[in-house]
């Protein structure tokens, strides 16, 4: 099974019956667990996206929108960001 899940794959949970299902949960595959013969697959949402290493960088002088651009491009570049500060 470890081979076909990873972390970082992408899930939906539907939930409903008779063919009547409903997007219950959309998020990632956090972590993989094989406890007592059974196992256990623990998700989280897209916040899941922002549990990345960043390179420290100086910025001087700087604002909040400034900062918020940099970590979205070095986590995701296809995140917008449009503060208003």
């Amino acid at each position: 099974m470890s081979q076909t899940l990873k972390r970082g794959y992408g899930v939906a949970i539907n939930l409903g019956y008779d063919d009547n299902l409903k997007l219950e949960f959309e998020g990632y595959i956090k972590e993989i667990k094989a406890v007592d013969g059974s196992l256990k697959i623990f998700c989280e949402d897209a916040l899941f996206l922002f549990r990345k290493g960043i390179a420290n960088k100086e910025m001087k002088p700087t604002s909040v929108k400034k900062i918020a651009q940099y970590l979205i491009e070095q986590i995701d570049p296809s995140f917008y960001t449009n503060l208003r500060l």
